[in-house]
């Protein structure tokens, strides 16, 4: 939003922006969620369970909001704060739900970085040129365990399960199987994963 507009919507009630949200008015759901940032990172931080990932859960609490604003009835006296808490909380609950009846990562796929699996070159996918060129071979176990340091460094348990099996070459729908997760959870997570390894 430009500083105009930013002055403009700062100056709006919540009911006046929900009501602007009902309108289809992007630039009023923007001032919403950076009023609401710090009530949404807490009830994330709050109900976010062990499988997730709290980006995953944030990004959740944000279509809370934007069901609150969009169902938000003008006329009722209920502030506007307490119906989206009461949004954002459902919206976590039912993740809950959801991920208790699918049930989470089965314990025999959960892969620790330190598990020995991890630690195993031939475990990866390298060329015929490298594995059989010894000074190549030892470069990449160099990097594999300046990659691994990283991993540890930068992903969740979640994160580091999914990459395993993505550097052994299974596909979204492999890894689906192997962790129970959704393919919409194993691209987030290959995407969260690609951002912090870059970072």
């Amino acid at each position: 939003m430009e500083n105009e507009n930013i002055k403009y919507y700062s100056k709006l009630s919540d009911r006046q922006l929900a009501y602007l949200v009902q309108k289809g008015d992007d630039n009023a759901f923007e001032e919403i969620v950076e009023r609401y940032k710090g009530l949404n990172s807490y009830l994330a931080h709050t109900y976010c369970i062990p499988e997730y990932d709290i980006c995953d859960f944030t990004q959740e609490g944000l279509l809370g909001l934007l069901s609150a604003c969009k169902t938000f009835n003008l006329k009722f006296e209920t502030s506007f704060k307490n119906y989206a808490a009461v949004c954002i909380k459902n919206r976590f609950v039912s993740i809950i739900r959801k991920s208790k009846s699918k049930g989470t990562i089965p314990k025999e796929n959960i892969v620790s970085i330190d598990d020995s699996r991890f630690s195993k070159i031939d475990d990866f996918e390298f060329s015929d040129n490298n594995k059989s060129n010894p000074e190549e071979l030892v470069v990449s176990k160099e990097r594999l365990e300046e990659f691994l340091i990283q991993m540890k460094q930068s992903l969740s348990q979640r994160e580091i399960t999914v990459a395993y099996f993505y550097l052994k070459g299974l596909n979204y729908e492999e890894i689906s199987e192997k962790t129970g997760l959704s393919k919409k959870s194993v691209d987030n997570a290959l995407q969260r994963i690609k951002k912090k390894l870059q970072e």
